[in-house]
């Protein structure tokens, strides 16, 4: 898939594709997304990604052997960290909450709570450093769409809507 450089919004004149902004703001992403924001060329772009978003595998050898944990903090719920923990690790108890998946799911901090730019900004370093094996690794244009176009990356047959 060729990317289109998005040029309404925060983005007009920001010379930026949506597979950059996904890990840039992805919270701006899934607020256009679900609400109809994209027009055209983009509007197919933001399908295809979505999806993928949503669906990210396990970046692990055996990934049936490992889950994904993601935190919230206590008491205000929102996100609080990301991580791949073997399949094995006994569930999270205590006074923070915990949910476990067998995906990277790009949306799930907007899943507890509408706005959580915070959360987001957590959620993208700890997903690099699980998928790229470092928090402050430069997401170029050129990586973050080769991400996005490698379909062994993603669950492409069973996917979150």
């Amino acid at each position: 898939m060729i990317f289109t450089t998005v040029n309404f919004g925060r983005y007009e004149n920001k010379n930026k594709t949506l597979p950059q902004i996904l890990f840039d703001d992805a919270d701006w992403f899934f607020y256009q997304y679900e609400r109809n924001h994209f027009k055209g060329a983009l509007a197919n772009e933001s399908e295809y990604l979505y999806h993928r978003a949503r669906n990210i595998c396990i970046p692990k050898e055996h990934p049936d052997n490992w889950k994904v944990e993601y935190m919230q903090q206590h008491p205000s719920q929102k996100f609080a960290s990301m991580m791949i923990v073997q399949l094995s690790k006994p569930n999270h108890e205590g006074i923070s909450k915990a949910t476990y998946m067998d995906r990277i799911d790009m949306r799930f901090p907007k899943s507890i709570g509408d706005y959580d730019k915070l959360g987001y900004q957590l959620f993208i370093k700890n997903m690099k450093h699980c998928i790229f094996g470092s928090t402050t690794i430069r997401m170029t244009k050129k990586k973050c769409e080769d991400f996005f176009r490698d379909d062994s990356k993603f669950f492409l047959g069973s996917t979150f809507s």
